[in-house]
């Protein structure tokens, strides 16, 4: 069962040098063998749902434990930095809810002994050892002489440890999903509407063509007509000529018959008053 396992250390931190042999000390909980540096902390920290789930994480995997259980149960199931963290939320969350029982100062660091890394308390140990302190004195022990090894009573408690939400990256993770689901869901509206919008705007084109198509054919249909009307009274007049042709062919026939009349009647009158004339003289 990890808890977690991201902490924020401070650059100006200082750390505790494990110079002396810690195993004992942080077993039989001695006073002082740890103090190297330290780290600083806000003076009005603020307890999270974090560092109550942490607590009762705590009590759920060491609950009946000794404290040689509690410590060998929290190095099986969390590393380094989930130790430093689980401390931390613990120190801070005794800093508010036992301020008048908690002793002044500020949080070491743990680091291994520079000097003899091959005897020395691991980290985890010594940090587990921190957090089996502080749990008990959070639930109401009388352990002051095991929470001031922890503590620098001379350095100024002026920021809280920065507590780790392992929900942050499940949530920030999560925003960026709804980020990216909220996009994709814009881009897929913006495609929806720019889609809608050309299938309009392509039946408003259509319906604009159709009734062009249909205005220009009714103006075709209507010269149409009248061409054949034209046609009708070209071949119409065409006839009327023709006819009126013939009728002047057959008026020519009778002018040119009673031209040849009238000359031979001419001809008969002239010869009878020759025949006359004949006569009389």
């Amino acid at each position: 069962m990890p808890l977690s396992t991201k902490v924020h250390v401070p650059a100006d931190i200082e750390i505790d040098d494990d110079s002396t042999n810690d195993s004992d000390n942080c077993m039989e909980s001695t006073s002082g063998d740890f103090l190297s540096d330290y780290d600083d902390f806000n003076p009005t920290p603020i307890a999270t749902q974090t560092e109550n789930d942490i607590i009762n994480e705590i009590k759920e995997l060491c609950s009946g434990a000794d404290k040689a259980l509690f410590i060998k149960r929290l190095c099986d199931h969390q590393d380094v930095d989930g130790l430093v963290h689980s401390r931390d939320a613990l120190f801070d969350y005794a800093r508010i809810n036992r301020s008048n029982a908690m002793p002044p100062g500020a949080l070491i660091r743990r680091l291994p002994s520079r000097k003899n890394k091959q005897t020395s308390t691991s980290v985890k140990e010594k940090l587990a050892c921190d957090i089996y302190h502080l749990f008990h004195f959070i639930n109401g022990a009388s352990n002051l002489s095991d929470i001031k090894t922890l503590l620098n009573p001379k350095a100024k408690t002026n920021r809280k440890s920065v507590v780790h939400n392992p929900i942050d990256d499940t949530m920030r993770h999560k925003n960026s999903d709804d980020q990216l689901a909220i996009i994709l869901k814009n881009v897929l509206e913006l495609k929806s509407n720019v889609a809608t919008e050309i299938n309009e705007l392509k039946a408003e084109i259509a319906k604009s063509t159709k009734s062009k198509v249909k205005e220009l054919n009714n103006v075709i249909e209507i010269k149409q007509n009248e061409l054949n009307r034209c046609k009708d009274s070209e071949q119409k007049l065409k006839n009327d000529l023709k006819i009126a042709k013939a009728k002047i062919n057959d008026q020519q026939a009778d002018i040119n018959k009673l031209t040849t009349d009238i000359n031979e009647t001419k001809t008969k009158l002239l010869k009878q008053i020759q025949t006359i004339q004949n006569k009389v003289s």
